[in-house]
Parts: structure tokens; C-alpha cells; sequence
């Protein structure tokens, strides 16, 4: 059967000004691992600062072959970055 499954990026904002409130890590394409439709919420992120962000998932009941999901960081107005 499907198993859940947590996976957890270590992040930098490694830009000179901070994440704008209401930042989210957003899925963007392939396999959604039935990860959350509405992303995970990263908040404000100050330049030089280190963070996780953790999201849900589930892993298909077919174990064989290869899953690939693609996940960016996207402000409110929905720009990628």
C-alpha cells in the first residue's frame, strides 16, 4: 500500500533582502507525492538565515520505477524564486 513519508529541505536565504511574509515551498511539476496543494508555509526569512521546511507526502502503492517532484520557494503573488 501507499506509505506517508516526510521530507525535509534545509534552506538558506542566501539573498540580501528577507522572504516576504506568506512565503510557501510550492509543488511545480512531476509526481505531487500527494504533497499539500496549497504548499507549506515558510514565512519571513531574514538574509543569512537557515531554516528546515518539512512536507508531508505519500509514496505510491507501486514500488517499482522512479518518482520525481519538483518544489520552489513562491511568494505571495506567486512569484517563484
Amino acid at each position: 500500500g501507499a506509505t506517508p513519508f516526510a521530507k525535509t529541505w534545509r534552506v538558506v536565504n542566501d539573498g540580501g533582502v528577507p522572504f516576504p511574509a506568506g512565503c510557501r515551498l510550492m509543488h511545480i511539476g512531476e509526481a505531487p507525492l500527494a504533497g499539500p496543494p496549497k504548499g507549506i508555509e515558510v514565512g519571513v526569512k531574514m538574509p543569512g538565515e537557515e531554516f528546515d521546511v518539512t512536507v508531508p507526502m505519500v509514496a505510491p502503492s507501486e514500488s517499482t520505477g522512479r518518482y520525481m517532484g519538483y518544489w520552489r520557494l513562491e511568494t505571495p503573488g506567486g512569484v517563484r524564486f
